[in-house]
This record gives C-alpha cells, sequence and structure tokens, in this order.
C-alpha cells in the first residue's frame, strides 16, 4: 500500500501515472474483472480511450451515482443542473462504449437508495480467472480520485 497524490497544478500527476498503468494492464488477454466507482463520472480521454482499447479484454463495471444520488440533487441556483450534466456525460461515455464494440465489457450502473447520495471513489481489480464472488481483490486505488478531467 502506498498513497498517490495529484496536484496537476504544480506538475505532479503521480495518481494519474498509477491509475494509467492500472488501466494500461486490462490490455492483456485475460478474464480479470474491474470496478471502477465514481460519484461524478467525467471520466479523462485518455482514461477512456484505455478502457475502450481494442487490446482491453478485463470486464468493467462502471458505478456512478443516479441524478437521485447526486449530491446536487434539489440544488437551487446553477447547481441544480450538475446531476443533469452527469447525465450527459454519462451517456457519451456510453455512445463512445457502443462505437467501439465494448459493451460485452464495459458495464455503467447507477447508484439509487432513496434518501441517499452516493461518494465512493475507486478501483477494485481482480486477477484472471478468479470468479466475482469471494476472490481476492489483486489491486484497490481509493481516495478523492474522480477519475475525471
Amino acid at each position: 500500500m502506498f498513497p498517490t497524490v495529484q496536484l496537476a497544478a504544480v506538475g505532479v500527476r503521480q495518481d494519474q501515472r498509477v491509475t494509467s498503468t492500472v488501466l494500461q494492464s486490462l490490455s492483456a488477454p485475460d478474464h480479470s474483472a474491474m470496478v471502477l466507482s465514481s460519484p461524478y463520472f467525467n471520466i479523462t480521454d485518455d482514461y477512456r480511450d484505455l478502457l475502450l482499447s481494442p487490446h482491453a479484454h478485463a470486464h468493467c463495471t462502471v458505478v456512478t451515482a443516479s441524478p437521485r444520488a447526486n449530491g446536487f440533487f434539489g440544488s437551487s441556483g446553477a447547481s441544480g443542473y450538475i446531476p443533469a450534466a452527469y447525465v450527459l456525460m454519462e451517456q457519451r461515455f456510453l455512445d463512445a462504449v457502443s462505437k467501439a464494440h465494448k459493451e460485452s465489457h464495459v458495464v455503467v450502473s447507477e447508484y439509487t437508495r432513496s434518501g441517499w447520495s452516493f461518494h465512493a471513489k475507486g478501483l477494485w481489480w481482480k486477477p484472471p480467472n478468479e470468479s466475482t464472488d469471494g476472490a481476492p481483490v489483486a489491486a484497490t486505488i481509493i481516495g478523492s480520485s474522480n477519475l475525471g478531467a
């Protein structure tokens, strides 16, 4: 376990490099599984391209907040439009998944529970040929990253 730092304004991009390395590992022709979780899913172009690469074979489930589980849901003023903006970004990502013919490898799920908001952020990777039920997680990235720009 080691902490990573992201301070792009001063040129420190350690978190970005570590996340990119994990996503690049998906290019191996294995059957690993990964879960990406971000409440505000505005994935960077670089991360999107790694997930949708023709060489990426891992199954990836993206979990994000439904509009009702977004912390800005029901806010007054301009912030009240933020959940709809994330829905638009999610739709654009799903369009890219379809265009890349990765529908069987990349699935997006929205968390929703009445009265709850969703703020889970992280990446969990399971090694190839391990069942998704009860298999040990081989790598975990947790922290403040929204995987976004």
